[in-house]
Order: structure tokens, then sequence, then C-alpha cells
């Protein structure tokens, strides 16, 4: 049973909140979900390599649709900072419905060419209908021609992309708002990431840099209140987080310390800004707070002692004897 307002749990039996005096409810409503799309383009199909996707790509473009590729079939970051793998190719909403039709109709081999010829018509002379069967003849041949065309120059691209991507270093740029501007830089050496920056404000300033060893996650900083300085530092272990830590007045000294195991928070400790000594030291057990213990006259000793329930409600305060 849950709570409405406050969304504490409760054990079965319990039918009013304690807190809220107001009656439980079996299951709380699912909380909305806001996103912001940038992107005119819509998905349609993901392919295992870039050649898949060009050929595709190609197909429809003969068929009057544009169409855009993006991804690489070796994987990597993409926008966003989460991995993928996998090409896909997109088109305009207006197109969806159309192109779906069009690459069924190409993977089973089915090419639908425009009908010019009224096959009713009676009258048609004989010549007439070898000229309509050789325009289709034709029109079908410039297909397949210019399909190997294009799987010639994919190839090529393919190879030579492959090699830059192994051998050299690049930064890849990102303009997620589409307003000319890059806020998202992705650093690539010898094809392996290695730095990604992002302007998360999109006011021409980083705030936010994650560094990468082996391709895996190994540390962050971030500006959260972007006035220029990194105040929070996050590091990780084989990709997990670990530990994070604030400096929030940029005093070279810690002011609160995150520790996880296995991403999952442990502890958190809280440093006096004049002492430096730690003053608050909070516990969890599975991401939920257990206990707090707080230094209240700051004598380097904790006095008080919070006790919290499994579900991470205040059940019992303690000062402890000195």
């Amino acid at each position: 049973m849950f709570c409405p307002k406050c969304k504490a749990e409760y054990k079965e039996g319990f039918s009013r909140c304690a807190d809220c005096e107001i009656d439980l409810v079996p299951e709380l409503s699912p909380e909305p979900e806001s996103s912001v799309e940038y992107i005119d383009f819509i998905k349609i199909i993901t392919y295992s390599s870039r050649h898949e996707a060009e050929l595709a790509k190609g197909f429809l473009s003969v068929n009057g649709i544009n169409a855009v590729v993006f991804g690489d079939d070796y994987g990597g970051l993409q926008p966003g900072l989460s991995f993928s793998t996998g090409v896909q190719l997109l088109v305009k909403e207006k197109d969806v419905q159309k192109a779906e039709e069009i690459l069924s109709q190409m993977e089973q081999g089915k090419f639908d060419m425009p009908e010019n010829i009224d096959v009713d018509e009676k009258d048609e002379q004989c010549e007439s209908k070898d000229n309509n069967r050789a325009s289709f003849k034709g029109i079908f041949t410039g297909i397949l021609i210019g399909i190997l065309v294009g799987l010639s120059i994919n190839y090529i691209y393919n190879a030579v992309e492959k090699y830059r991507q192994k051998n050299l270093s690049w930064v890849h740029k990102v303009d997620s708002k589409k307003d000319g501007k890059p806020n998202l830089f992705y650093y690539y050496e010898k094809g392996v990431l290695v730095e990604i920056e992002a302007d998360r404000n999109f006011d021409g300033k980083i705030d936010e840099r994650c560094f990468y060893k082996g391709g895996v996650i190994n540390y962050c900083e971030e500006d959260n209140n972007f006035d220029g300085v990194f105040e929070e530092k996050s590091y990780f272990k084989n990709g997990v987080l670990s530990r994070v830590e604030f400096d929030l007045n940029n005093d070279k000294n810690l002011n609160v310390v995150q520790n996880y195991v296995d991403g999952v928070i442990y502890d958190v400790e809280c440093y006096h800004e004049l002492t430096h000594k730690i003053w608050k030291k909070v516990l969890y057990e599975n991401g939920i707070i257990s206990e707090e213990y707080i230094d209240q006259d700051s004598k380097g000793r904790f006095d008080i002692l919070m006790k919290y329930n499994k579900y991470g409600r205040l059940i019992k305060i303690t000062h402890l004897t000195k």
C-alpha cells in the first residue's frame, strides 16, 4: 500500500498514511515523462552495417524519398552519452509509411515500377507496348546500375573510414539543439573514445567532461551551477561509479563525499567548512538511508544518532552521551 501524497510504502493492514492522514492506495500512478526532441527525421530501421544502410538509402532515393544514415557498424558512443551499435536509417515523418513499404518490397525482391500503361486499352498499338516495355527495362537497368555504383562507392568509403578510425585521431561534433553550434564533442584516438565534453546549458562553455580508458568511462567532472568551476568529480572502477566528491566553495577542501558499492550509494560524509572535520555521516542499506550521525557542536564527536526504517522514514532520534 502506498500514500498518494508522500509516496511512502506501508505493509498490508494499514489503510491511512500516518503523516498525511489520507487513505492509502494499492499502487502509485506512473509519473509523466518529458523529453525534448530536436531531430526532424524518424528512425525506421537499424542495420548491422553501414553497407546495408547505404544500399537501402540509395533504393529509397531512387523512389523519391530523402533518407539519412546515422551511426557506424563498429559501434561507439552516440549523442546522449550512451553506447550503441548498428546503423540507423532515418526518414522524414511524412515518408515513414511509404519508406517502410518500399524497404519491405526490397527485402522480398519485389520492385514495383510506375504504371504508365493502361492494360485495358483495346486500341493500343504493338509498337507503343514495345516502347513502354523497353522504358520499364531501361528504368530497372538504371536502378541496378545505380545500386552497383553506390555499393562500389560505399565500399571505398568504408575502407578509407576504417583505416582512419584505426590509425588517426579526430573529434566528432554534435549539434543536438540544431542551432548551428555544436554542444557535444567526442574525442577519439586511434579509433577509441578517450573523452567527451558537453555544453549542457548551450552557453558556449563546457560544463561537463568525462574521460575514458580503453573505451570505458574512468572519471568525470561537472560544473552544475555553470560558474566556470568544476565542483563535482566522479570516479569509476571498471565503468561503475565508486565515489563522488564535491568542493562547493572552490577552496580546494571537500565539502561532501559520496561512496558507492557496485554503483549503489553506501555512505555520505559531510565536512565542516572551517574545521574540515566530518560533522555528519549518513549510512545507507540497498540505497536507502538507514542511519545518520551528527556532530551538532562541531567538537569532533557525534552527539546525535537518527535511525530510519527500511523505507527511509525517520523512526528514532538518540542523543549520544559523551
